[in-house]
């Protein structure tokens, strides 16, 4: 089993590697949604939140102006 070797405000540095982009890099796991990250250099940028937190952002907005009319 992977061990959480460092953290950051939205992941968790798991202590296993994969290669990309000519390095072995560790894996980055999203702290909301659970997801596995790719490449930190071609497919997300750590210093942003995961997709996941913008969808959650635009439901909780899409609810908060939703309104139901009474019978």
């Amino acid at each position: 089993m992977s061990m959480v070797i460092d953290k950051t405000d939205n992941y968790l540095i798991i202590d296993e590697q994969h290669y990309c982009c000519d390095e072995f890099q560790f894996k980055y796991q999203c702290r909301v949604c659970e997801e596995i990250m790719g490449c930190y250099f071609c497919t997300f940028d750590y210093s942003e939140p995961c997709d996941c937190q913008y969808d959650m952002v635009v439901l909780e907005l899409s609810n908060l102006f939703t309104t139901k009319e009474a019978n």
